[in-house]
């Protein structure tokens, strides 16, 4: 019979072949496995392997034609005619059969040939034969229509296994075989790349972790691999196009409509219903329509309350989070990093610096405390077309050795976010043990699915390095702003509290500008010249304070110097910055030898910065120093540059001013002081002047003076009208003078002097001078009658009451019309006068050979060349008219004269010239 003849000629020739060939094919995979790896004999065993491989493959083709030709024969054998009634019956039945087989073994050898036409054609026959024959309810013919799937998806065509594993379901479905339909849209899921984590063959979980969908993404890419469910089945890469999804879709929803046609869900089943809920819910929900979602909502509601704690990981993640990164401390709360190795930065630069903890290299510089709450951002999204609320959001973490209570999380509450809407939030960590903390994830509660369980969402392990338990210091002042002005110093007062529960062993305090970035700085602010402001602190207080005890607190001085000069209102920020710390250990560096690029570790040391406002208000300044024309002054110009205030200028007891009294100056106004050269010592060119503002005495400071450099090249600025010249009659000159008077009062009156210095000095002189010389000043307006030819002697004096030493150059002489007068005796001489040099005095003969007036002069002149002139008009006259009663008709003619003489002209003070 036929079937004799197929199993004599076929069936056996058939299983002969494959057994001959499928050993022969593992035994050369397993020989090139084994020898892909080999390093030396590479190369030699390349090209026999190779070969080898050609002919195995050639084999193998032979084998599979030699077995096509056997199975088209057999087919050929068989009879058609059975197909020409509309039912077969009898005979035609099992031909048919034999048929179907034939055809299947013949669709196996296409299926391990990959040849994806011929196998569609050859299933296509099959499912011809099984329609005419109508029987897809027998055992043996729904085993048949269960394994064309497996032959279409071993051969590669995906979509056609899926379409033929959903005819499948559908048939078992319609024939009340729920567990097997089940079982073909399992496996159809797993096929189409779905990551479902459980399995109907076993009843139960399978995965929990590796199935979860990464909330960061909303494409249809499997995380699982298919291989892990089905060791037998292919890895298959996952179709990207809109209508693998559209099938993706549709087949969670025929397995979700499957399961709720059950009358009474297990445990294993309602986690399976709720696990493609949220699969549709968060995976597809832009294919899902709005009352698909509320559907699915109503489907979680009643899984979070009969799921049971085993199963819980079986719910999806929803894509609620775009991002997480760990938030670093604020600066104040931040340890400080030391440089353990490579090349060291001037400014600190994170970017281009490594960092390392506990000899580890981190990826980034984040360091937490212990009992400091750190904070995490969240970007949270929301991809569905409703409205929903976050009621609670947590983070996930824990130690990364293991340890129990490494972290607490705060609990946010109340998120809203609109259809499609972005936002971001911090979600606070309060950290408890040191090492290393990993983030792994979110926890969280939405308030529209009513879960009594928070969902699990991970996202990428962060890990941040904790530090231990830390002091804690803060730094205040006494003020919250400071108004200084230029030139003036203020006073303000630094406390540093000790807040936190540990003690400090080591702290410093430094004063710092607002743009300071340089590491290591000892503070630039206590550093400059007059041209910024400046600021010093008193730290002998705090040496004395350390080990600083907790609750504790010390204050210290600091004083603000503003620049010398400040044209406009200025603001600007000091820095007092404290760095602190316990006593510890050096960190430890990284292993490696890289000395390129710099390398910190981060030290148990903190620093807190106060911030405090200055206002840099201006006052006064010097505008101009010059000398006066008469060189007797010094002149000081002075501007007030404020707008609002007006600034008072006090004088200074050692170099006081021409005034000698306050001197306001009004706001953008000038003022002159003039200073008296000769009553400036040379130790006291540089001085200062006090100043406050106006109505406020509590505001003031100091403006210097400096006129050294004024002052180097004047060498004489003495007032040569304080010069006082003495002349004396020697011998008995004296009574022959045509006013008796003068005998008797010394100095003669003269309204011009007043100065008490001089007079005291010519006191002094008349004192000493013998009864009968009679001396008195040069006084133009006065005659003094003298016995002509008779020899004259006469003494001139000249003293000063001067500070200073003041060479000057005094030239005697009588008028240049004057012939018949003569001087015997030095006439010109150089004499240093002033403080604690002797006065000058010269004893002359004066011949007067002729009668009448003879002017005698002396001239005064200075390094200057500046000039004084003083002169004594002589009345020579013979003295034989003069007899008893001469005297008295001489005085009376001198008197005489001299009425006569008295014209406006002549009663001047002695003439200055420059």
């Amino acid at each position: 019979t036929i079937k004799q003849r197929l199993a004599s000629e076929v069936e056996a020739s058939l299983t002969k072949k494959l057994a001959d060939i499928r050993p022969k094919i593992s035994q050369v995979k397993e020989l090139f496995a084994a020898n892909s790896d080999a390093d030396g004999d590479s190369d030699i065993l390349r090209t026999p392997l190779s070969e080898l491989q050609s002919l195995y493959a050639g084999i193998i083709r032979l084998s599979y034609a030699e077995l096509e030709l056997y199975l088209s024969e057999a087919y050929f054998l068989l009879p058609t005619k059975g197909r020409a009634g509309p039912k077969p019956m009898g005979d035609s039945v099992q031909l048919l059969g034999l048929e179907i087989e034939l055809l299947l073994k013949l669709a196996n050898i296409r299926a391990e040939q990959k040849n994806a036409k011929a196998l569609l054609e050859c299933i296509g026959t099959i499912n011809g034969a099984l329609r005419f024959l109508g029987c897809y309810s027998a055992p043996k013919e729904l085993m048949i229509a269960r394994k064309i799937p497996d032959l279409c998806y071993e051969c590669g065509c995906c979509r056609k296994a899926i379409y033929y594993l959903q005819q499948s379901a559908a048939n078992d479905r319609e024939g009340g075989r729920i567990q097997e339909s089940l079982q073909s849209l399992l496996k159809a899921c797993r096929w189409c790349s779905i990551p479902i984590a459980f399995d109907a063959l076993h009843g139960g979980l399978m995965l929990e972790r590796d199935f979860t969908i990464n909330s960061s993404t909303t494409t249809t890419s499997s995380v699982t691999d298919p291989s892990v469910i089905n060791n037998n089945s292919a890895v298959v890469q996952p179709d990207k196009q809109q209508g693998s999804v559209r099938i993706q879709v549709s087949l969670l929803l025929e397995l979700l409509s499957t399961l709720r046609s059950v009358q009474d869900l297990d445990e294993t089943q309602w986690g399976l219903a709720c696990h493609v809920s949220a699969l549709l819910m968060f995976k597809f929900y832009d294919y899902i329509d709005d009352v698909g979602q509320s559907k699915l909502n109503f489907i979680l509601q009643t899984c979070s309350v009969t799921l049971p704690m085993h199963l819980r990981p079986t719910i999806v993640s929803p894509p609620l989070i775009k991002g997480i990164a760990p938030l670093a401390l604020p600066p104040h709360l931040s340890p400080q990093s030391q440089h353990v190795g490579g090349v060291k930065f001037i400014r600190f630069n994170t970017k281009a610096a490594r960092f390392c903890f506990d000899g580890e290299i981190m990826k980034s510089h984040l360091i937490w405390v212990c009992g400091e709450v750190s904070q995490v951002q969240l970007q949270i999204t929301n991809p569905f077309r409703n409205e929903i609320q976050l009621s609670s959001i947590a983070i996930r973490c824990r130690a990364k050795d293991g340890r129990v209570g490494a972290a607490t999380s705060y609990v946010t509450h109340g998120a809203l976010l609109a259809p499609h809407a972005t936002d971001t939030i911090a979600v606070s960590v309060l950290p408890q043990v040191p090492g290393i903390l990993l983030i792994e994830g979110v926890e969280v509660r939405i308030g529209q699915s009513g879960f009594k369980n928070p969902i699990s969402i991970l996202t990428p392990v962060v890990e941040v390095p904790v530090l231990g338990p830390l002091p804690l210091v803060l730094c205040s002042f006494n003020v919250d702003e400071v108004e200084v002005f230029a030139r003036q110093q203020y006073v303000f007062t630094t406390t540093v509290h000790n807040i936190g529960a540990m003690r400090v062993d080591q702290m410093v305090v430094t004063l710092h500008r607002d743009d300071c970035g340089l590491q290591g700085c000892e503070g630039c602010l206590e550093k400059g010249d007059g041209s910024v402001m400046t600021a010093s602190i008193d730290r002998s207080p705090l040496a004395s304070a350390l080990p600083f005890a907790a609750m504790s607190s010390v204050a210290l001085k600091a004083t603000i110097t503003p620049p010398a000069i400040v044209r406009a209102v200025r603001e600007e920020y000091i820095i007092a910055r404290v760095e602190y710390s316990q006593n510890f250990e050096a960190p430890r560096g990284p292993n490696d030898k890289d000395n390129s690029t710099p390398t910190y570790a981060p030290v148990p040391k903190r620093t807190h910065d106060a911030r405090l406002r200055v206002f840099q208000l201006p006052s006064v300044e010097v505008y101009d120093i010059s000398i006066s024309a008469d060189r007797r002054y010094i002149e000081a110009q002075l501007q007030c540059l404020s707008d609002s205030v007006a600034i008072v200028i006090s004088p200074n007891d050692k170099v006081p001013f021409e005034r000698h009294t306050k001197v306001p100056i009004l706001p953008r106004q000038y003022t002159t002081l003039r200073f008296v050269i000769a009553r400036i010592p040379v130790e006291h060119r540089k001085f200062s002047l006090q100043w406050f503002v106006q109505d406020r005495p509590d505001v003031h400071g100091v403006l210097p003076l400096d006129f050294t450099e004024h002052l180097e090249h004047v060498r004489c600025t003495e007032p040569l009208e304080e010069v006082v010249v003495l002349g004396t009659l020697l011998d008995d000159q004296a009574h022959r003078s045509s006013d008796p008077s003068l005998a008797n009062e010394w100095p003669p009156t003269d309204p011009q002097i007043s100065l008490a210095t001089s007079a005291m000095m010519l006191s002094s002189i008349k004192n000493s001078c013998p009864p009968s010389w009679m001396s008195f000043q040069a006084n133009p307006s006065l005659l003094y009658p003298v016995t002509a030819v008779q020899p004259i002697r006469f003494r001139i004096t000249v003293t000063v009451p001067w500070q200073t030493i003041v060479p000057l150059d005094i030239h005697i002489h009588f008028d240049s019309h004057d012939d018949g007068a003569v001087i015997a005796g030095p006439t010109s001489t150089r004499w240093m006068l002033g403080a604690g040099c002797d006065a000058f005095e010269e004893d002359l003969e004066m011949y007067l050979f002729s009668t009448g007036e003879h002017c005698l002069r002396i001239t005064i002149k200075d390094e200057e060349m500046r000039e004084i002139r003083h002169s004594w008009v002589f009345l020579a006259e013979h003295d034989q008219g003069m007899g008893a009663g001469g005297h008295a008709s001489g005085v009376e003619d001198a008197t005489n004269y001299l009425s006569a003489r008295q014209s406006p002209q002549l009663l001047a003070t002695p003439m200055m010239k420059f």
